[in-house]
C-alpha cells in the first residue's frame, strides 16, 4: 500500500510540474514572460505617450511640456506621474540623455516651488517625494537647469 501511495504522489508530482511546464513554455513561446519583452513594451509605451517638451529656439531654454499625464486623472498627478515614468524609463536602461528623460526633468524642475518642495497640486507629499526619486535616480544635475541638452 506504502509503495502505491508513492507512486500516486510521484505520478500527481510529475503531472503537475509537467502542466506547469508547458503553460509557462507557451506562455514564454507567446513573448510576455520574457524580461526583455516586457521592459521593451514598457519603454516603447512610455516614450510614446509623453508630452514633448519645448524649447526656446534662440536660447534653447525650457518652455513646457516633457510630462506625462495619467490616463483617467486630472493633471493634477502630472508632478508624480512624470517622476516614476522618469525612474521607470532609467532603471529600464533609458540614458540620461535620452531626451524624453531631459524633457522630463526640466519639467520636474519647473515645478520647483518657493519654498523648495516638487508640486504642482495639493498633494504635495506625493508630488515631492516621487520628483526626489527621480531626481536621485537622474543623478547629478544637469549643469544649466530648464537648458535643452542636446
Amino acid at each position: 500500500m506504502k509503495k502505491l501511495v508513492s507512486r500516486f504522489r510521484l505520478l500527481q508530482f510529475l503531472m503537475v510540474f509537467g502542466i506547469i511546464m508547458c503553460s509557462s513554455s507557451a506562455f514564454a513561446a507567446a513573448g510576455f514572460a520574457t524580461y526583455s519583452g516586457m521592459t521593451y513594451g514598457g519603454q516603447r509605451f512610455l516614450l510614446s505617450t509623453q508630452n514633448t517638451a519645448t524649447y526656446d529656439a534662440n536660447t534653447k531654454m525650457y518652455t513646457g511640456g516633457g510630462y506625462w499625464d495619467d490616463d483617467g486623472y486630472s493633471s493634477g498627478y502630472r508632478v508624480a506621474t512624470t517622476a516614476f515614468c522618469v525612474a521607470a524609463l532609467m532603471d529600464t536602461g533609458i540614458s540620461k540623455s535620452d531626451p524624453h528623460v531631459i524633457g522630463a526633468i526640466n519639467y520636474l524642475l519647473s515645478q520647483v516651488q518657493a519654498i523648495g518642495i516638487i508640486s504642482n497640486t495639493g498633494n504635495t507629499n506625493y508630488d515631492n517625494n516621487s520628483a526626489l526619486i527621480a531626481l536621485s535616480v537622474y543623478g547629478d544635475p544637469p549643469t544649466e537647469i530648464g537648458r535643452a541638452h542636446v
